[in-house]
């Protein structure tokens, strides 16, 4: 690819306004604890906010500020948004800890040591203990990053250096279409839950004209019928 290289460090400047997250609750926690990828990705599968959907890798990345290939070696208990643990439309978010392979698009913070942060929502208020028992060895994937929202007047955060180390930033999602990844021989959306058949992750990187169709798609990729 065009764009390929692999990890450097450079700054990378998170904005002062605050980005919406929405933190659904609309998902529960399996009682088991073996690693299951469908298990781990179907506890977040459907923490979504309204987004207009976009029909090409090539398209998400110019919303991106970063877009990386990797592995998820860790979830970290994240940031609580709301006025405090006492605040009953306060939501908890989780921080996926990604082993960077390949960057595409934009370079890694300085200090990132090769690990990027990517902060989502706790759907339920689960614990981040319980994603990490869930969580197979080497959850291959391919990540399109914005800096992550700062606190603001409306939904101010708490713990807002949880989850990673001292200095490094928080990214989130570009869009719900945004974290694809390769769940055994099936390439999976992990917030929309979305099962994209036998697509290969090469199939989703930036330089791709078009998402591949879910099996039985009679539309566009990810584009609504007119």
């Amino acid at each position: 690819m065009g764009r390929r290289r692999r990890p450097t460090a450079a700054g990378v400047c998170v904005p002062a306004v605050l980005v919406a997250l929405v933190l659904a609750s609309c998902a529960a926690a399996s009682t088991t604890t073996a690693a299951d990828p469908d298990a781990f990705v179907g506890m977040l599968a459907g923490s979504t906010a309204d987004h207009d959907p976009v029909g090409s890798p090539e398209a998400l990345a110019e919303m991106s500020d970063l877009v990386v290939a990797g592995t998820i070696s860790a979830v970290t208990g994240g940031r609580l948004w709301g006025r405090g643990e006492d605040d009953p439309a306060a939501n908890r978010s989780i921080v996926l800890n990604v082993t960077v392979t390949d960057v595409h698009v934009g370079t890694l913070p300085d200090g990132a040591d090769g690990v990027v942060y990517v902060e989502l929502p706790s759907p339920g208020g689960v614990e981040a203990q319980v994603y990490e028992e869930h969580l197979p060895a080497d959850l291959a994937g391919v990540f399109f990053l914005v800096p992550a929202g700062e606190p603001g007047e409306t939904t101010p955060i708490q713990d807002s250096t949880a989850g990673r180390p001292e200095g490094q930033p928080l990214f989130r999602t570009t869009n719900p279409q945004g974290i694809v990844l390769g769940v055994g021989d099936q390439a999976r959306r992990l917030l929309e839950g979305t099962q994209l058949g036998e697509a290969d992750l090469t199939q989703f990187l930036p330089d791709a004209e078009r998402f591949p169709v879910a099996p039985g798609s009679t539309s566009e990729p990810d584009v609504p019928p007119g």
